[in-house]
């Protein structure tokens, strides 16, 4: 189906579900928001995950035969005198083909004629060097939200008229201006965890509110379970805030997100470790942190081949990066098009990913194509190249002026990684992990030990597992320090949240090691029972403040 027409005034849509957007410009950006859409791994505005429509114009460069990583040689844009060799070259063993025959160049703002090249066409005087984006281009950063966890949730199931209490099917709607996120429904859990990631450009300014929502999912109307708003200037303010939310108008409940204002910035000092951030967290979403924000400004085109029937082209273009699209607007009857219209990409793959952009006339006959790797601007100044380029695929004159500015997403949680703390870790080395709390009540004289949940769990065969978690407080070996959770079936990722107190005066806890072990109910008599293990030295644990963490299970202790 077409894609809708963008007006110079309104603002642009991404044709699949990902974060591609037009940036206002200068004379009407006073009248917009500063929302834009988000990351294409969750759900926006209620469509079903990995949903997405198709643009249907040229081939894409995977479909022609060209590269789609970053492997392949790189063609340099080179910049040419006003006096130029309108021939075109090809790098040997390019692999882009059709698509980006040409080795770019682009107009110098250096206005000296080479007195060195004679006999080729002359660039008209008049055209302008450079871009000139609207002051508000490139301002935008990623608000990255973090959904852990909630306790307490009100139950809303009940059985029976209501004489038994039963559970929520819980899950948490995301409100930022006119982007919604969902979280999945988790079943039958009064305290679940969701380890959901969730991000959304934004111009840096602005009072808007993140609102949240908690609902109890039903075969008919869903169940309210409570909200909470946070400021987003506060957000920004801070730049990180992990903290507990209460659940407005409801009895009982909160939640735990992370919010995480990432500022884009002009350099690759960190870039390394940012793109170490997605493969050291993992979410139940699947959703993988951006690494960068590539802006690009379209402002005009100069020379467009005339249409089969001579007339001048109606010209458009489509900006492609990965799997979002986006078009400009058509414009009059020119071979000299001006659009000075900004997008903008969300950047997972610095290193592979390359920007097509594909000219047209009335979106039916080609006009031409260029291709850019984002790599080529690792080594430009501020990561920048703003030039005229050559189009392949057209008359030896045809160029249009494009800025492509690369900016790296500084997150905070590039601090997090040599601390150990980082939130929503990938499952290390070991047989999986347990979540648990442990603290001392001191006026009751007591340990206080949680079991949260298991994930990653090792199977040692084809069938998954009947986990429970056993655990003991040593050196004592009696009855009265084994306690074990129920027994959940067939489940690699078990949530518990049960809760273990033992007796015991403080001055004792120093000389106490707590062993936790997950264990197999429905392990056969020849193989081993004991999934993993952690041993705990209480003496070095935080236990007047409490502590909620994920711990690695190794083989059990001889």
């Amino acid at each position: 189906s077409e894609v809708p027409k963008a007006s110079g005034a309104d603002p642009r849509s991404a044709v699949p579900i990902t974060p591609a957007k037009k940036i206002p410009e200068a004379a009407s950006e006073e009248k917009k928001n500063s929302h834009l859409p988000t990351n294409k791994s969750q759900s926006v505005s209620e469509h079903p995950a990995g949903s997405k429509a198709e643009v249907k114009t040229f081939p894409s460069p995977a479909e022609m035969g060209g590269p789609t990583d970053a492997d392949e040689p790189v063609q340099s844009h080179t910049a040419v005198k006003q006096d130029f060799d309108p021939k075109t070259t090809q790098t040997e063993g390019s692999g882009l083909k059709d698509l980006a025959q040409a080795t770019f160049s682009g107009l110098p703002s250096d206005p000296v004629v080479s007195a060195e090249v004679t006999g080729t066409p002359k660039v008209a005087p008049s055209l302008p060097p450079h871009t000139a984006p609207g002051p508000r281009f490139a301002k935008e950063g990623v608000l990255r939200i973090h959904l852990l966890e909630a306790q307490g949730l009100e139950a809303k199931d009940n059985m029976m008229g209501g004489m038994v209490k039963g559970k929520s099917d819980p899950y948490v709607k995301i409100h930022i201006d006119k982007v919604t996120f969902k979280s999945h429904v988790i079943k039958e859990n009064l305290n679940p965890t969701w380890n959901e990631m969730y991000e959304v450009v934004l111009s840096g300014s602005g009072d808007q509110d993140i609102k949240f929502e908690a609902f109890d999912k039903d075969i008919d109307a869903d169940d309210f379970l409570g909200r909470f708003a946070v400021k987003l200037n506060e957000v920004i303010g801070s730049r990180y805030t992990d903290q507990w939310f209460s659940l407005k108008d409801v009895k009982s409940g909160r939640v735990h997100v992370i919010l995480e204002w990432v500022p884009a910035v002009s350099n690759t000092d960190r870039l390394e470790q940012v793109l170490q951030l997605q493969s050291l967290q993992s979410y139940q979403n699947k959703a993988v942190p951006s690494a960068a924000l590539l802006f690009v400004h379209l402002e005009a085109a100069h020379s467009l081949p005339f249409k089969k029937s001579g007339k001048e082209p109606k010209a458009g273009a489509e900006l492609v990066v990965g799997d979002t699209a986006y078009r400009t607007s058509l414009c009059e009857r020119s071979a000299n098009p001006k659009w000075n219209e900004s997008f903008y990409f969300l950047i997972h793959d610095p290193k592979r990913q390359m920007l097509v952009v594909k000219l047209s006339s009335g979106w039916e006959q080609p006009m031409g194509s260029l291709v850019v790797t984002i790599k080529e601007l690792f080594a430009q100044p501020q990561l920048v190249l703003d030039q005229w380029f050559h189009l392949d695929g057209a008359t030896p004159d045809s160029q249009i002026l494009l800025r492509a500015e690369l900016r790296i997403l500084n997150s905070r949680m590039v601090d997090l990684i040599g601390a150990g703390t980082l939130p929503c870790a990938a499952p290390g080395p070991g047989n999986g992990q347990v979540k648990l709390s442990l603290s001392y009540a001191a006026r009751e004289k007591k340990l206080l030990v949680v079991v949260h949940a298991c994930r990653g769990l090792l199977s040692q065969s084809k069938d998954s597992i009947d986990s429970y978690v056993s655990i003991m407080l040593l050196p004592d070996k009696s009855k009265a320090t084994k306690k074990k959770t129920a027994v959940k079936k067939k489940d690699l990722n078990p949530e518990f949240n049960e809760r273990f107190e033992y007796d015991l005066p403080e001055e004792e806890t120093r000389f106490r090691r707590l062993v936790v072990s997950v264990k197999n109910n429905s392990a056969s008599f020849r193989s081993k029972d004991v999934v993993g293990q952690v041993q705990i030295e209480l003496a070095q644990t935080d236990l007047k403040s409490g502590i909620t963490d994920w711990f690695t299970l190794t083989d059990e202790a001889e």
